[in-house]
């Protein structure tokens, strides 16, 4: 199962991508967060450093184990969160941690349930057929270009029909399970159209600043809020 999710990656970041608004200005990145994780000190941003797919659960476990400067962390689970923590900026102490980000990645109930049901059907699928895994290079070059430029993205694959194949094997997952596909179309929307979390901040940014950085931010996380608490998806 830990193969197939890498292959998820980037089309996870590109449908779910968190905000381009990054301490009062909009970045040119898809994903400025994902991008300056990836850049700090001690980074550990969530794609394995691993030079092959890992065939056995044996091997999974050496990966995990394998994060130095660790000793003092005998609990699996401990060792597991923190070799796969991706959502903060290590500091030169192994107890501190920065996170920043104007909203969650996905914002209200119905966005969270719609990336479970992708996952969920994708990963029950793609295990059911022993679907081929893509080389871990092409899956490393897509998650940087969309890192870098989410739909505008160039590489030997199309991305937008990446995730859009995807989407349809998750779909196919979910009615193998005998569940049907709720709140995937919320994803399949974005797809479509273009666009993600971040995005929809972006576009919220560029009609409502008005010179003033704080009183637009909170009116942004008013109306991010106000999204959440109704569980209307961003579109």
């Amino acid at each position: 199962m830990f193969n197939y999710i890498l292959n998820l990656l980037p089309s996870a970041i590109l449908l779910g991508s968190n905000s381009r608004l990054f301490a009062g200005k909009l970045f040119s990145l898809y994903e400025p967060r994902v991008y300056l994780y990836d850049h700090s000190e001690q980074q550990n941003s969530g794609f394995p450093a691993i030079a092959k797919y890992l065939d056995r659960i044996e091997d999974y476990v050496d990966y995990i184990a394998s994060r130095p400067g660790r000793d003092s962390t005998t609990d699996y689970f401990g060792l597991e969160k923190d070799r796969h923590d991706d959502l903060r900026i290590r500091l030169n102490s192994p107890y501190y941690r920065v996170e920043t980000r104007i909203m969650s990645v996905q914002p209200t109930p119905k966005e969270i349930v719609a990336m479970i049901e992708f996952f969920i059907g994708f990963l029950y699928r793609s295990i059911l057929e022993g679907k081929p895994l893509r080389p871990l290079s092409s899956i490393r070059e897509e998650r940087l270009a969309v890192i870098r430029t989410g739909y505008n993205s160039k590489t030997h694959f199309d991305i937008s029909e990446t995730a859009k194949t995807q989407l349809h094997v998750a779909k196919k997952g979910l009615k193998d399970l005998g569940l049907g596909p709720e709140y995937i179309g919320i994803l399949e929307k974005r797809l479509e159209n273009k666009t993600s979390p971040g995005e929809y901040v972006t576009r919220l940014w560029e009609s409502n600043y008005n010179g003033n950085v704080y009183q637009t931010v909170s009116e942004i996380i008013q109306h991010v809020w106000d999204k959440t608490k109704n569980n209307s998806p961003l579109l």
